[in-house]
């Protein structure tokens, strides 16, 4: 049995990870001293565990709160062993009379297999670190292939790097669309298409500049029904939420699907 537990149907994430986390151990213990006191400093953990371990709340066996980077209503909870999260599970959790949906996570995390079994979490680790490397190699790989490809059709650097992005950031086995297709880009083509996805309240913004933050984009989609924008930096791409799937098309319609930002081409389209 594992020792996290999956929670969603949570409120709104607020930007600070401190003022969610105590937010979320206010509805569970409102007695927490992290809760009564907020000047006092959250514990870090280190992954394996070199320090001493202090716990978010005591009664409830709870190690650490993580919370999603693109989803603002769900978060992981790790317990000090399977024992409470089953306890937890069973008791339940509401927030404004609006029961949690809790459910064990598929696997633990690495804080808990730190807890439980260092071994394991080590070749879990030493796994992971072989399973990136790889990806790494056969994205730059791609993405060399690609680009010669796109430059010989007489792309613009700008449209090269903004295709290449978008190709890159799909699985390898549902890139279906090859350079010499029917449906290829020519020299007097600037359009760049993105993958089709079902229309929802949220768009997904790609190839965004380098060291480009979330306020410098937000005057480009605070439009009617905008809600906020999560950028994921490292990836250059940023999602957009708005209160509904009307405003958030309404946006995509007015902006269309490619768009000039800083001298840079960026991709609009739905987020899965």
């Amino acid at each position: 049995m594992c020792s996290c537990l999956y929670l969603r149907n949570l409120p709104r994430r607020p930007q600070s990870r401190d003022h969610y986390v105590r937010s979320l151990l206010k509805y569970i213990n409102n007695s927490n001293p992290f809760v009564l006191n907020s000047e006092l400093p959250l514990p870090q953990h280190e992954t394996v565990g070199n320090g001493e371990l202090v716990l978010l709340d005591e009664p409830n066996g709870i190690v650490d709160i993580s919370v999603s980077k693109a989803l603002t209503s769900q978060c992981f909870i790790t317990f000090i062993d399977e024992g409470r999260a089953q306890s937890f599970q069973k008791k339940g959790l509401k927030i404004h009379g609006r029961d949690i949906d809790i459910q064990f996570a598929k696997r633990d995390s690495l804080l808990a297999l730190s807890l439980k079994n260092p071994l394991l979490l080590q070749r879990v680790l030493k796994s992971r670190r072989q399973r990136l490397d790889k990806e790494k190699w056969v994205n730059k790989r791609r993405s060399r292939r690609l680009r010669s490809k796109l430059r010989k059709k007489g792309l613009t650097e700008e449209q090269i790097s903004a295709q290449v992005a978008t190709q890159l950031l799909r699985p390898k086995h549902e890139v279906k669309k090859k350079a010499d297709d029917g449906n290829k880009l020519r020299p007097t083509d600037t359009k760049v298409t993105t993958a089709e996805n079902p229309p929802n309240k949220v768009l997904l913004v790609q190839g965004l500049p380098q060291n480009c933050h979330s306020s410098d984009i937000e005057p480009i989609f605070q439009k009617d029904g905008f809600v906020e924008i999560r950028l994921v930096a490292i990836r250059k791409v940023a999602f957009v939420e708005y209160d509904s799937v009307a405003h958030a098309m309404a946006q995509l319609n007015s902006m269309g699907r490619q768009c000039e930002f800083n001298g840079h081409t960026i991709l609009v389209g739905f987020a899965k």
